[in-house]
């Protein structure tokens, strides 16, 4: 059984902030998705998302697990979790066992104006 209260087994894979210096609510002027290509050990993932966008937002985004690589701008997206705002969700994503080829794409809503990502990832043992 993996016990997801061990503080020292979470390790930290992304911990970004984008700011739209232009805002104006629309597609063509969004903050881009974030990223993230690293090799992962383990299904189980925690993030936390905060914006200065209304207090009345619940919604974050999306967490998408994809396979292929960035570099081929023709990855599937086989997983989705939807995310909240200002609170700490941990994600499970089974379907990584599927492809030794994927990544996460963190997608932001279109009329953030700003936004900040931390996610972490678990790992069985604990990280030297």
């Amino acid at each position: 059984m993996v016990d997801l209260s061990n503080e020292s087994n979470w390790v930290l894979i992304l911990d970004e902030s984008r700011l739209l210096t232009d805002y104006s609510p629309n597609l063509q002027t969004s903050i881009p998705n974030f990223l993230v290509p690293v090799p992962f050990l383990s299904d189980f993932f925690r993030l936390f998302v905060t914006t200065n966008g209304k207090w009345t937002w619940v919604y974050a985004g999306l967490l998408c697990l994809q396979v292929g690589t960035i570099e081929e701008n023709v990855p599937s997206r086989i997983a989705t979790h939807k995310v909240y705002l200002d609170e700490w969700q941990i994600l499970r994503f089974p379907e990584i066992s599927l492809s030794p080829v994927c990544h996460l794409e963190f997608e932001v809503p279109y009329y953030f104006p700003d936004i900040s990502v931390r996610i972490e990832q678990y790992l069985e043992e604990a990280p030297p």
